[in-house]
């Protein structure tokens, strides 16, 4: 098959193991190079098919490849560790804001503290990306850690307020 992955195009030869529909998107796991691989079907851009048939390895489960392939995948997406103080609603607004991945990953301290916060754990994906997620949550979060998300953070929120600290520039 000729397929387009988000580095380059390439011709693939691949022994199909299954297909796996995930949020409305389907893949085929293929043996390539005597290895599974993951390939997202809207990506192949020419398909032939041989005569010949294979039978799958007996030892290959479609499911527990898929669980583990997915679980990697996400981990590698979601490498950095962020700890926040939330609000009771910033508490639950994390949950609608940022990645299922993270939501279902973020560790909740069992006591709130005297302000009635709890501090979280939770993985994220960038320091960017967690800016923007955080800022989604206004004043009900504040950050912990790192200390390099802490200062970004207040960086934008400063240059947030400043465009907003006097009337609005020409329009345009």
């Amino acid at each position: 098959m000729r397929y387009r992955s988000w580095r380059k195009e390439r011709t693939v030869t691949a022994d199909p193991l299954g297909l796996v529909l995930k949020g409305g998107v389907w893949y085929m796991v293929a043996r390539t190079g005597g290895e599974p691989r993951t390939y997202r079907i809207s990506r192949v851009l020419d398909l032939s098919v041989a005569d010949e048939s294979r039978e799958p390895p007996r030892d290959f489960d479609l499911a527990t490849y898929w669980r583990e392939s997915t679980r990697r995948l996400d981990a590698e997406m979601y490498p950095l560790s962020v700890r926040v103080r939330l609000s009771e609603r910033g508490l639950d607004l994390v949950r609608h804001v940022h990645a299922p991945y993270a939501v279902a990953r973020m560790a909740v301290a069992q006591e709130a503290d005297a302000d009635g916060w709890r501090e979280v754990t939770l993985p994220a994906a960038s320091l960017k990306e967690a800016v923007s997620d955080f800022l989604r949550l206004g004043a009900e979060v504040e950050v912990i850690a790192p200390p390099d998300l802490r200062t970004l953070l207040a960086e934008t929120a400063m240059r947030i307020a400043a465009l907003h600290a006097s009337p609005p520039g020409p329009p345009g």
